[in-house]
């Protein structure tokens, strides 16, 4: 019998799959990309601190350090993109915190964002312009509607000419 490698278990991971050498590997897990906004254009926030460690080349440094910067967007907005899940869950619970407290939070949704974001001029012109297309085709709609009137009208006429000479027959 073939002598098969069962992976030994390490506690530090949270989750170890355990397979049969036949099966072969598991799909990978893509992680799940989320996007913040913020009010502030460059919000910094430090996710976890880090530890200071000392180098080989006697300088201290901090690693392992997590912080967040949001990009500036053209409506003083800024914006942050992650699929690191330990701030996805940072960021998330920061929003509920400040939720919680009653303020107005400086981290929010996409769905916030775009509800913030769509102002009455905004929906106004979107409105606008939908009339305005519905318009056109409305107009089109009513010249084809005259052009085939027109049609049928000639067709009763040329009709109606045919019809005495079939009876003078």
């Amino acid at each position: 019998m073939p002598k098969v490698a069962i992976p030994s278990y390490d506690p530090a991971l949270p989750i170890q799959r355990v397979m049969n050498a036949d099966v072969g590997a598991p799909p990978p897990i893509t992680p799940v990309s989320r996007i913040f906004y913020s009010p502030v254009r460059e919000l910094y926030i430090g996710i976890s601190p880090g530890r200071l460690q000392t180098m080989s080349n006697g300088t201290v440094e901090r690693t392992d350090e997590k912080f967040v910067r949001f990009q500036p967007l053209g409506d003083m907005y800024g914006i942050y993109k992650t699929d690191d899940p330990a701030i996805i869950a940072a960021l998330e619970r920061r929003m509920e915190d400040a939720k919680g407290a009653g303020v107005d939070p400086d981290v929010i949704t996409e769905q916030e964002y775009g509800e913030r974001h769509l102002t009455t001029e905004v929906l106004l012109g979107v409105a606008n312009r939908e009339v305005e297309s519905k318009n056109r085709l409305l107009l089109e709609q009513v010249r084809k509607n005259k052009e085939l009137m027109e049609e049928l009208e000639r067709f009763r006429q040329a009709q109606q000419a045919m019809e005495p000479s079939q009876n003078a027959e």
